[in-house]
């Protein structure tokens, strides 16, 4: 197991409201020996606390290693019982909820599975491209140098442009990155280290949100789902933000309109602004006019 697996264990399990990001990252280092925690340890002085996910690859865990994990944790949380008694209530009381997780986790994937094909169909490629272009600035302010976003900076940019709480939940955030990160591991056939998204497949996540929306009209087709989405993220404080971060400190929310590669190859769809129950097929009868 490596660290950012065992770092998803201490989330998905709960464990994450009594140990933290780096008191669990020191427990993994410490059950894969020594020489590790002398690296990591000298990664952390470096890059200061909470860098061991990033900075630091060292090593795997074995399953006895994960097992005296288990066992630090359970003393750390219930310092008051024996050792065996720790270890046994930490598993029957404190991580036992993790399968009703996972169950939740496999029917998103299957949710999953079912959505990739719409993403492939023509109209969505073709507004997948021009969303690329609108977002393209947002997100390499959420990347490392090497022009990947992890799992960390997706949660906030989630946060930051108003997709998490209001328009999706943290389940549908976490399959959808890891989902697509495990195809980008794939792809790069071990090239990079831990869980990352590029581009292409970061606007792909954004569009899978937009289908999984609790807010958005599930009525509608693809493209005016993902259109009716990028609209509430655009209205967003995040967008502002973001453009003070790239050097305009005297920006008014009045003068930014992030939607404009998309207003003009969507213009009849932000000129009828539909209702609700208004079908893809008006969208595209009046794009088919537009693009004979």
């Amino acid at each position: 197991m490596s660290l950012t697996r065992f770092l998803a264990f201490i989330r998905d399990s709960e464990l994450a409201k009594s140990i933290s990001n780096t008191e669990a990252e020191l427990i993994f280092i410490k059950s894969i020996g020594t020489t590790n925690e002398r690296r990591f340890r000298e990664s952390v002085k470096e890059n200061g606390v909470g860098k061991g996910e990033t900075e630091f690859r060292g090593g795997k865990m074995s399953f006895d290693a994960f097992q005296q994990a288990l066992s630090a944790i359970a003393e750390k949380m219930h310092s008051e019982l024996p050792s065996a008694k720790a270890l046994l209530t930490l598993v029957e009381k404190d991580i036992r909820n993790i399968e009703l997780k996972n169950e939740s986790v496999e029917k998103s994937r299957g949710m999953l599975r079912a959505m990739f094909g719409r993403l492939r169909e023509e109209k969505t490629v073709d507004l997948l491209s021009w969303l690329s272009r609108m977002i393209r600035p947002y997100f390499s302010l959420y990347t490392h140098s090497n022009a990947l976003m992890d799992y960390e900076a997706f949660l906030k940019f989630s946060r930051d442009f108003a997709i998490f709480p209001q328009l999706c939940s943290k389940l549908v955030l976490h399959t959808n990155f890891h989902a697509l990160a495990f195809i980008n591991m794939q792809v790069e056939e071990g090239k990079s280290s831990g869980e990352h998204l590029d581009e292409n497949l970061f606007v792909e996540a954004l569009a899978l949100c937009a289908l999984r929306s609790k807010v958005i009209d599930k009525s509608s087709g693809t493209v005016e789902q993902i259109l009716h989405f990028v609209e509430k993220i655009a209205q967003s404080q995040g967008i502002i933000n973001a453009k003070k971060r790239m050097g305009n400190t005297r920006v008014a929310s009045g003068d930014i309109d992030p939607l404009i590669y998309l207003r003009q190859r969507y213009s009849e769809y932000f000129e009828m602004k539909f209702a609700p129950n208004d079908s893809e097929e008006v969208l595209d009868e009046a794009l088919n006019n537009k693009n004979p």
